[in-house]
């Protein structure tokens, strides 16, 4: 865990989340909304795919760069909230309208922001499971590596 905050993995997890906000958002934005009168309930899923693919890439990337099993759910968590966050930027510096799903719709309240909770936690778990295939990946990568003798294998104790 002491890599993850040490050595600027958050701030990069961070930034790597918001990027991928940025991405996804710009692809919904100036892809999708344009052509979703045209659009066959059919033939949306491409569309989401290429909305959602960069959240996926960014958690695999993610995983892949992690030293340990112990620093995946912490970077899950950052990269949920960096998420639901870097969505409320993206939409207030675009003047995009928000979508039905987005907490600071209403007041803003100790309740409102105890009711987000679920949410975060429901993306974290999607986004920890999407950044332990990147570590797994990672893994992998090095042991095929060890085998030319070149790398060392990241271990449990590795915290």
């Amino acid at each position: 865990m002491k890599n993850l905050l040490r050595k600027g993995n958050l701030g990069s997890t961070i930034l790597i989340i918001l990027i991928a906000v940025i991405a996804s958002q710009s692809i919904y934005w100036l892809l999708m909304v344009p052509r979703l009168p045209n659009l066959s309930p059919d033939s949306t899923w491409p569309w989401w795919l290429a909305v959602l693919s960069p959240y996926g890439l960014a958690s695999l990337f993610i995983g892949f760069r992690l030293k340990g099993f112990f620093e995946i759910p912490i970077a899950g968590i950052v990269a949920a909230l960096s998420f639901d966050i870097g969505r409320l930027l993206f939409l207030w510096i675009s003047g995009k309208p928000p979508g039905h799903d987005l907490w600071w719709t209403e007041v803003l309240t100790v309740e409102s922001l105890i009711e987000r909770i679920p949410f975060v936690v429901f993306i974290g778990l999607i986004f920890s499971l999407a950044i332990a295939l990147g570590f797994v990946l990672h893994l992998i990568s090095a042991r095929l590596d060890s085998r030319s003798g070149s790398v060392k294998l990241p271990s449990l104790s590795d915290r």
